[in-house]
């Protein structure tokens, strides 16, 4: 069930500098917090340099399905099974509209929308595709690690959209919760559609490495 009043759990962490050009919105998975990966933050910034800075949201605290109804952060719910079936669309929307506002308060700013580049791990990667795919101007791009394409077939004007940005999806070959044939779902929908999409593959499991995110500082940088 979608939470009913959509409330992040702590303000936005901003890592770098606040007036750089280029934006990373870094959004965690379940149970985690912008907080928890400031460390990942801080690694991407080491390699991106001064042009970039980074932003991690948290999720509102809600009950989670897929957990036995814990209460725990998420930023919709996810059922028991697959994740890509018995989809909670309307708590999905009320997160892809806050990260839609986040986005549009940057722009405000003086952020250019294809420098605004959306990511995220595992519930947050799924949450990362759907809204850079669906906000209206064209982003600098999506990263999806440990992710799905949630709603998929919801999605087809995002699909269809002339204006298509670059994404990069990385997976686990072990990973259990969500197994990488959701991931090469996910590869194969969006390149049918004419995306362009960087896909790699690590010997891990539901986690992130150095070597992966060495990938995604790389993707980023020569974007």
């Amino acid at each position: 069930m979608a939470t009913h009043n959509f409330m992040l759990s702590e303000k936005p962490i901003i890592l770098g500098h606040q007036h750089a050009p280029k934006v990373l919105i870094l959004i965690h998975g379940l149970t985690l917090s912008g907080r928890q990966f400031v460390p990942i933050g801080e690694f991407l910034l080491a390699h991106l340099g001064q042009e970039w800075q980074v932003i991690l949201p948290t999720a509102p605290v809600q009950r989670v399905t897929w957990l036995g109804g814990q209460m725990t952060t998420a930023w919709f719910d996810l059922p028991v099974g697959r994740l890509d079936k018995n989809q909670d669309e309307t708590g999905l929307n009320q997160a892809n509209h806050y990260l839609h506002r986040l986005i549009n308060e940057l722009v405000q700013t003086g952020v250019n929308p294809s420098n605004i580049v959306l990511g995220g791990f595992s519930q947050g990667g799924a949450l990362a595709l759907l809204s850079a795919l669906t906000y209206p101007a064209r982003l600098g791009g999506a990263v999806c690690l440990s992710g799905y394409l949630p709603m998929a077939d919801k999605l087809g004007n995002a699909l269809q959209r002339l204006d298509k940005l670059p994404i990069l999806m990385a997976h686990g070959t072990n990973d259990e919760p969500i197994d990488i044939s959701l991931a090469n779902n996910a590869v194969l929908i969006l390149q049918n559609d004419g995306f362009d999409v960087a896909f790699k593959s690590y010997p891990i499991g539901h986690t992130i490495d150095e070597r992966e995110l060495l990938d995604v500082a790389n993707w980023l940088k020569n974007g």
